[in-house]
């Protein structure tokens, strides 16, 4: 009994703590996982016996499989079965300087498919110890650890975001959220993970609902399903939302299709009417409750028309073209994308966003078509049973609602989501063993040699994958870019990098900056690496950028300003440093001009051009790049506004309308011409007639920030300061976010600085500040403003919020040591 209980709560602990420690994805979680995975197939091999039905063998062979690529095989049979595979191992070892082994696996990152392979075996584990529990007993324990799992979820989630915090259990800080970094939906880290997480745990929740017979304990768990549900729509998944509902749609058209079967043969389907008539309200309770929270946020994602997700299907065919054999490695999509798409030239794409694609192109085109109907037939065998049970049809729900969810998602590639996931299949393919069933259920024994296989396997890739993390992909991603910044020469020329590079010779982020380093230190040629870089990612910009750069210092000039093009072309972020590049060598416009081919190539490069010669004070090629923008058919913005800026400086303020009025005709820069325009005429001391076009414009643009802090200024110049208070009154009126208020009452404050109202004008400042309180501007207005008060409190409580916020800047310290 004792064993017993210890093997369920090693279960439900590999249900619930991967979802904890942040989906199971760190290499220090993977740890976790596969001790209790390995604990698990202890208890199997020393328990009775056990059986496989298909989605369990279809697991063992997945495992096997990936275990296949990252098996050392001759490097001749390489090349004839996977030509892209051997090429890629070839041109790393070529670059990185070394013999080509006569042995290599068909996976172009092993280490990333033995992680994989650890995940695998652990999902196996789930599988077999699930239908054990079942066939013991039954699945209620199963989905009671997945509710309880929901509902941690739920509750972490929502703490997050009562207490607005901006690191996962306050300690936290993730490192690849990138610009939605304030999208974070803890403990899951991507909102669609967490929906998708949620959904399938609400489903569990309905399942224990709809058997419960207690009425009191049934309204608990009825209100757990709207917790959960509406915790759902507050992650704002539009995939996640959609997933949810279409969830509900098949659980409640399977259970009232079951109830109509079983009426007509005159039995029991141990679910009342009255139960079926609560659960419409139920479901609809858990998302109204969604969208009376997130109601504007929600339609927001749904209108936002972003169809990448989509169409990644299409832009991951040459991948699975060129690996149709046996594909590219399990988890090796990361390093196959960019190879034969444009999109991984900026973004960085982990996984396929589509469950169908990605087993493809990690497989091939048979072995994972094998893998992708074998599950969806396991599952439609049993749906051909003409009754399911009520925990049976909340599983498929569930899983239906994912399965759609991950073709437009990966979340089945996040362990927290696949094993409860896993769970619920065997829930599915499983029946408690009875007389009905003997005979029906199509087993396999697995004797225990296969079971003490796969024991063995849980710790070695677990080992492998955990011990070993210093030489996967990400480490070594971190370690060359600290390197880098660093200046680290042991890590570039003492085998390191080479190293790194023969470990993932698929990657082109190793290779690119190690060409980084090498240019900027001239200690090696730098080309080798570079040209490595933009085989395996032809459209990123950055090696091409260097590559130009090196042309040109070589005096090969139309080649560099190819490379320069093809740079700034890829990823127009690298305009600049085009453009510093090649000014840098000395050239002047004529010889820059030969870059654009037509007028469209001449507006984007042009302007880059501008900016730099502008930055370094070259006015007279300033000047001819400013008219070669202006003969163009559309006249470029920012020529108009740097020549209206240099006449209003000489005080050609007439000229300088001019060009600012023809600014205004343009329908993206009417504001921006407006906004010059009263400008130059505050600069002509035209002051009245630059309130009379700012007035006039923000009965268009009433609630347009740009205008409303020029015309208060103008008004402040003008001496008439109520004028300017009530405009900045009108404009708080109108800001709904805590950024938005907290910049009017530090426009406040600086007009009541100005008029030399200093009381009042540090009364707005700490205002701004509690709104937001780590704005380093608005805390030296505050010490400045003290200052003019000569107020010692004040300067001291300064000091100490810049010193609080800065920690690193010595100046307040020194500050607060005299002001003291």
């Amino acid at each position: 009994m004792a064993r017993t209980r210890l093997s369920l709560t090693i279960y439900a602990l590999l249900l619930i703590l991967p979802m904890i420690l942040l989906g199971g994805v760190h290499w220090w979680s993977l740890g976790i996982i596969g001790i209790l995975s390995t604990a698990l197939y202890a208890f199997i091999f020393t328990g009775s016996p056990i059986k496989l039905d298909l989605a369990g063998s279809l697991f063992l062979m997945m495992i096997g499989f990936s275990i296949f690529q990252i098996i050392p095989l001759p490097a001749f049979l390489v090349k004839f079965f996977s030509p892209y595979a051997y090429e890629i191992r070839e041109s790393a070892v070529r670059v990185a300087g070394g013999r080509l082994s006569f042995f290599m696996p068909l996976s172009i990152d092993v280490h990333q498919t033995v992680t994989e392979v650890a995940r695998l075996i652990a999902y196996l584990s789930v599988y077999l110890t699930t239908q054990k529990i079942i066939r013991r007993d039954s699945a209620k324990f199963v989905l009671k650890v997945i509710a309880t799992a929901g509902a941690i979820a739920a509750a972490i989630l929502i703490a997050h975001k009562i207490l607005l915090l901006k690191q996962v259990y306050g300690i936290y800080t993730p490192v690849d959220l990138g610009v939605r970094g304030e999208r974070i939906s803890a403990p899951l880290l991507n909102e669609n993970h967490m929906a998708a997480y949620l959904y399938i745990c609400s489903m569990a929740v309905m399942g224990l609902a709809l058997k419960q017979r207690d009425k009191t304990i049934k309204m608990i768990l009825y209100s757990g399903f709207v917790f959960l549900g509406a915790s759902v729509l507050l992650t704002l998944s539009r995939g996640g939302i959609a997933a949810f509902l279409i969830g509900i749609i098949v659980m409640v058209s399977m259970l009232y299709i079951r109830r109509s079967l079983k009426n007509k043969k005159h039995q029991s389907s141990g679910i009342s009417p009255e139960q079926l008539t609560w659960m419409p309200f139920v479901i609809a309770c858990a998302l109204g409750l969604g969208l009376f929270a997130s109601q504007d946020a929600i339609i927001g994602e749904f209108m936002s028309g972003e169809h990448k997700k989509i169409e990644i299907v299409k832009e991951s065919f040459p991948l699975i073209k060129h690996f149709w054999l046996f594909g590219v490695g399990r988890g090796c999509f990361i390093s196959g994308f960019p190879i034969f798409s444009n999109w991984g030239a900026t973004v960085t794409f982990t996984h396929a966003e589509n469950i169908i694609v990605q087993l493809l192109a990690d497989y091939g085109l048979v072995a994972g078509s094998v893998f992708i109907f074998g599950f969806i037939f396991a599952v439609l065998k049993v749906m051909k049973k003409a009754v399911l049970s009520t925990y049976k049809i909340v599983s498929i729900a569930a899983l239906a609602a994912v399965s759609v969810h991950n073709l437009v998602d990966f979340n089945l590639e996040i362990p927290a989501v696949a094993i409860i996931a896993t769970g619920l299949l065997a829930v599915v393919t499983t029946n408690k063993i009875s007389i009905k069933y003997r005979n029906s259920q199509p087993f396999i024994k697995i004797s225990r040699g296969l079971i003490g296989v796969l024991l063995t396997l849980s710790v070695i890739m677990t080992s492998l994958a955990f011990f070993n993390y210093d030489k996967s992909l990400d480490f070594q991603k971190r370690e060359t870019k600290r390197a880098l910044n660093s200046n680290d020469s042991d890590y570039f020329t003492k085998g390191k990098l080479k190293n790194a590079i023969i470990s993932h010779p698929a990657d082109y982020y190793l290779p690119m900056i190690g060409g980084v380093y090498f240019f900027n230190t001239g200690g090696s040629n730098p080309l080798p690496y570079l040209a490595m870089a933009t085989r395996l990612n032809p459209f990123s910009g950055v090696p091409h950028l260097y590559i130009g750069n090196i042309m040109l210092l070589t005096g090969h000039i139309k080649q560099g300003m190819l490379e320069l093009r093809l740079a700034a072309t890829f990823d127009n972020h690298l305009l600049s440093p085009a453009a510093s590049f090649i000014v840098n060598t000395g050239k002047g416009f004529e010889v820059i001009k030969e870059i654009a081919e037509n007028e469209s190539d001449k507006e984007l490069f042009y302007e880059a051009f501008c900016r730099e010669f502008q930055k370094r004070g070259l006015a007279k090629e300033l000047h001819k790049c400013d008219n070669a923008l202006l003969q163009l058919s559309n006249p470029a913005p920012g020529a108009l506004a740097r020549i209206a800026n240099k006449l209003s400086i000489a005080g050609e303020y007439e000229k300088a309308g001019e060009y600012a009025r023809r600014l205004t005709g343009l329908k993206e820069y009417n504001l921006q011409g407006i906004l010059l325009q009263a400008a130059i005429y505050k600069k002509a001391g035209k002051i009245e007639k630059g309130i009379e076009i700012l007035e006039k414009q923000l009965k268009v643009n009433g609630d347009d920030f740009g205008i409303a802090n020029d015309l208060i200024w103008l008004y402040q110049n003008s001496g008439r300061h109520e004028k300017a208070i009530k405009e900045a009154q009108r404009l708080k009126s109108l800001s709904f976010t805590v950024e938005q208020q907290a910049r009017v009452v530090e426009l406040e404050g600086d007009i009541e600085f100005s008029e030399g109202n200093f009381n009042m004008a540090i009364s707005r400042y700490r205002q701004s500040s509690a709104l937001l309180p780590n704005k380093i501007q608005v805390l030296k207005k505050m010490y400045r403003t003290a200052k003019q008060l000569n107020d010692t409190a004040q300067i001291q409580n300064a000091l100490e919020h810049l010193e609080r916020v800065e920690p690193g800047n010595s100046e307040w310290k020194n500050l607060l040591e005299q002001n003291k």
